[in-house]
């Protein structure tokens, strides 16, 4: 790779963090003297149980105990990828929250470099690796079509290019530096194993396989991606070169021996531990109807098809992979998982391979031969060339795949310039919470709003009664009887009970908690005020005191 391509690739992915850095930059910039933003801009249920992750490993803790459920339970390994951060946040000094940001931006540069690096393996032609890279950087589906029909839902669903940050590859730099690094893991694992076939050196796959150990640790579903990838690629070798594929299969089950481990270990936790278990059995992310990928891959798709079909008649088994790779992700959003639709990560990648491939290599030469298209180039009466129309037709290809990306970020800084709850807080509110983390103790569980109950562990270490729909044991019942509490004719018997049977010590009362019903606790016997400010007050339970 030459100086100059390197110097253009760096570039362009240190714009592209740079550009979805920009809600962020807007919230902070636009926060009101009495609000104070979270550095959260969608998702915020999700984004704070990862917060509460990095929360416990800056406090020294290495396994994740569940702070928004309010049983007792044994702490487990569960969230690595957050508990490491904390831990760098602990020898660091770094706030939880510059270290969520810092990894967003550290990790989706990375990724942006890793998905070139693949891009390499696969285009030899510059200016195709380059439209390639622009494709991977930004471009999304056909959702902004369906939006000027005045829809964001379609059979039940949001639209996948503003739904599913794990879909584009633009959208995880946005957002999550989870997928970031899942979808970096993928790549480094199918790069070591291109490796390994051209030169048949284990190492490649000793190294693949640490990487899926970490992928284990971080998305550990993905590795489903790599067992089918590289197991239906296996297959395709023992057709092609009629032979089998002794020392390759080796060196796949050298790097499932070497990714194993965590396996085993979440496999023996979600099974034994209570609260895993209720997270595990309310946790998944179904896939929408089909009608939402061919929407949200609708370009891609259109763009990949002749070039699929070429590579499924004429491929060597080395050239097949993104072709596998798609089409293993096409089985496994409908397999019966609970994460089916995890398994869309980082196939905008390969997908994006295929694309330029068909554009190049299908549509290219036949547009090249349309009259209509030779008009539009000749409009401003230029001479017509066949580099202008090339150049015409690929911008056309890369704008139409453009404005799904721009309205997510138009839209989220939109919402960080508008200070919307729950992505901004009064700092009231917050200097309530200030006070629990230095006057209560973390496992003297809160009863709070759901809202209030989700944020809480993001910025402090304590358990609350029910704060995150999937780590909440028994969700639905804990949030009924959050609702009753508020209720202004529950009795004050039935409170009591409840505030005994689950040994709940404070009661958190602000403005959310106050629009779930007229309830009044400022004459309750059972609780006593033990800090007040403009906007909270927060009572001690007394109800089950001697």
């Amino acid at each position: 790779m030459a100086c100059r391509e390197r110097w253009i690739i760096v570039l362009i992915a240190g714009l592209t963090v740079a550009v979805t850095s920009v809600p962020y930059v807007l919230g902070y910039a636009s926060a009101p003297a009495d609000m104070e933003f979270t550095g959260v801009v969608m998702n915020f249920e999700d984004t704070h149980g990862y917060l509460a992750k990095m929360r416990q490993g800056a406090e020294g803790q290495l396994l994740y105990q569940i702070p928004f459920t309010s049983e007792d339970h044994e702490g487990a390994f569960v969230g690595g990828f957050f508990l490491a951060l904390g831990w760098v946040c602990a020898v660091t000094g770094l706030p939880v929250i510059w270290m969520w940001h810092l990894s967003r931006v550290a990790f989706g540069f990375l990724l942006l470099l890793s998905s070139y690096l693949f891009i390499t393996f696969f285009l030899k032609d510059l200016a195709q690796r380059l439209v390639c890279y622009l494709l991977v950087c930004f471009s999304a589906g056909f959702g902004w079509v369906v939006l000027l029909t005045g829809r964001f839902t379609i059979l039940g669903f949001d639209l996948i290019d503003f739904k599913m940050p794990e879909a584009h590859i633009f959208f995880t730099v946005l957002t999550f530096p989870h997928f970031a690094v899942g979808a970096n893991l993928l790549l480094v694992i199918f790069i070591l194993a291109l490796l390994f076939y051209r030169t048949r050196r284990l190492k490649y796959m000793a190294l693949a396989g640490a990487a899926g150990l970490m992928m284990g640790i971080v998305h550990p579903y993905n590795m489903l991606i790599v067992a089918g990838t590289l197991g239906v690629w296996l297959l395709i070798m023992f057709w092609q070169e009629r032979r089998l594929p002794i020392y390759e299969a080796a060196g796949t089950i050298l790097l499932g021996l070497i990714a194993l481990p965590p396996f085993v270990y979440y496999s023996y936790v979600f099974r034994t531990n209570p609260a895993f278990v209720a997270w595990a059995a309310q946790s998944g992310s179904p896939s929408p109807h089909p009608i939402h990928y061919l929407l949200g891959y609708g370009p891609l798709l259109i763009l990949a098809v002749p070039g699929m079909v070429r590579l499924a008649r004429k491929a060597n088994e080395k050239s097949i992979l993104p072709l596998i790779w798609v089409a293993v992700v096409g089985v496994l959003i409908y397999a019966p998982l609970k994460q089916q639709r995890r398994m869309v990560e980082g196939v905008h990648i390969p997908l994006s391979v295929l694309a330029t491939a068909g554009l190049y290599t299908y549509y290219l030469p036949r547009l090249e031969r349309s009259r209509a298209i030779r008009k539009l180039i000749t409009l401003r009466q230029r001479a017509y060339s066949r580099q202008n129309m090339r150049n015409f037709i690929v911008y056309a290809v890369l704008v139409i795949t453009l404005p799904s990306s721009l309205y997510i970020l138009a839209s989220l800084a939109v919402t960080a310039w508008q200070h919307p709850y729950p992505f901004f807080h009064e700092r009231a509110e917050n200097e309530a919470i200030e006070w629990l983390r230095r006057e209560t103790a973390p496992t003297e569980t809160i009863l709070a709003a759901y809202g209030t109950g989700s944020y809480i562990p993001s910025r402090i270490n304590h358990r609350v009664f029910a704060g995150y729909w999937a780590e909440t044991a028994q969700y639905d019942t804990k949030i009924g009887l959050v609702d009753r509490f508020f209720q202004q004719d529950t009795p004050d018997s039935w409170r009591m009970e409840l505030l005994e049977h689950h040994h709940i010590a404070y009661l958190f009362y602000g403005p959310r908690e106050r629009m779930l019903g007229a309830f009044d606790p400022v004459n309750s016997a059972y609780l006593s005020p033990s800090f007040a400010n403009s906007l909270v007050t927060i009572y001690r339970v007394t109800a089950h005191e001697p």
